[in-house]
């Protein structure tokens, strides 16, 4: 008995882990019990000219009184302006998706992503229910594939540290390219349930656009719908949102008329977003993921020129089969055959 509430330091963090390892498992599974605005607030991009903006999606808010819950841009000020030390903020007062097309190919054919990121201020620190990803800058991916006829096939939809990702085909998506033994039923992922398929099929001659459900809080993925623009204006109220070139990130305008970038540019840290720390998930997850900074968002950097991987798998051994940045094997590791 005594050796067993021996209060050395070494037996304090064992005790520590074993207490909070119920509250990582709950936060993952624990959703929001919020009363839904009525009507919704949906960021809306009008913009037409290119391909980027043809394709955007439209985020549907839970609630909209909090500003952690808004999408807002990446912003900077000085904190101080003698030493220029600056900070990284997300500014709720004004929307933005940052955007980027790349294209990839492999055997079967060439395809293009449409790469849609957004930001937010926080992930609150809560413990009812307990937010393991609580921290600063946190951000979501959206990524849509298109074949050679610019025909969606799959929405990718990940949080910007790599965390949370889920694949969904669309009808246009030949058979041949699932995955062995996939079955139409709902993605269910840490309590969230998405749909098993898009259907992108436009027979009404109206423009249908994708809308993505965010959850409070966390701004997790609660839901994806392909709805006509009529009916989404008549069910939703509108929120103007911009978007902007992903290159942008890397000149946010300083109060000096300067420009500082989004990501760190150096160090053990280079990559990552500025301010964005994950204490919890440093806590619970680094120390068997081998990764001091999992959590952490990050940039989605090119394969050949940025060394910060973005891994999908929290498996140390599967960090390079798993870097969506190489997408075609992203693909493949994870069983699509594209």
């Amino acid at each position: 008995m005594r050796k067993l509430f021996n209060f050395s330091p070494k037996n304090c963090m064992l005790w520590l882990l074993v207490f909070l390892s119920p509250l990582l498992l709950t936060s993952c599974v624990t959703l929001t019990g919020v009363v839904a605005d009525d009507p919704a607030k949906v960021y809306f991009s009008a913009e037409e000219e290119n391909l980027p903006a043809r394709f955007a999606p439209l985020f549907v808010l839970q609630t909209y009184k909090e500003n952690y819950n808004r999408i807002g841009r990446p912003s900077a000020r000085f904190v101080k302006k003698e030493t220029r030390q600056e900070e990284i903020f997300i500014d709720p007062a004004e929307a933005s998706i940052f955007v980027e097309q790349r294209t990839f190919s492999t055997a079967e054919g060439n395809y293009t992503n449409l790469i849609y990121r957004i930001h937010f201020a926080e992930v609150p620190f809560n413990l009812i229910p307990f937010h393991v990803t609580a921290g600063k800058n946190p951000g979501l991916f959206v990524i849509i594939t298109l074949d050679s006829k610019n025909q969606p096939l799959l929405v990718t939809t990940v949080h910007t540290c790599g965390c949370y990702f889920v694949i969904t085909p669309s009808s246009y998506l030949p058979r041949r390219a699932f995955p062995d033994g996939w079955q139409q039923t709902e993605e269910k992922l840490w309590g969230e349930s998405l749909p098993a398929m898009i259907d992108y099929a436009d027979g009404s001659g109206e423009k249908r656009r994708l809308l993505v459900f965010l959850r409070d809080g966390t701004h997790r993925v609660m839901h994806l719908q392909i709805m006509e623009e009529g009916e989404i204006m008549r069910n939703y109220d509108p929120l103007p949102i911009r978007l902007e070139p992903m290159a942008a990130l890397k000149t946010i305008p300083l109060e000096d008329g300067g420009v500082t970038s989004f990501f760190e540019e150096g160090g053990w840290r280079n990559g990552y977003v500025k301010g964005s720390y994950k204490p919890w998930e440093m806590l619970l997850i680094s120390w068997w993921a081998l990764d001091l900074n999992v959590g952490c968002d990050k940039e989605y950097g090119d394969p050949l020129t940025s060394e910060n991987r973005f891994y999908t798998s929290l498996r140390p051994w599967c960090r390079s089969e798993s870097d969506m940045r190489n997408f075609a094997e992203f693909l493949h590791f994870w069983g699509w055959k594209l």
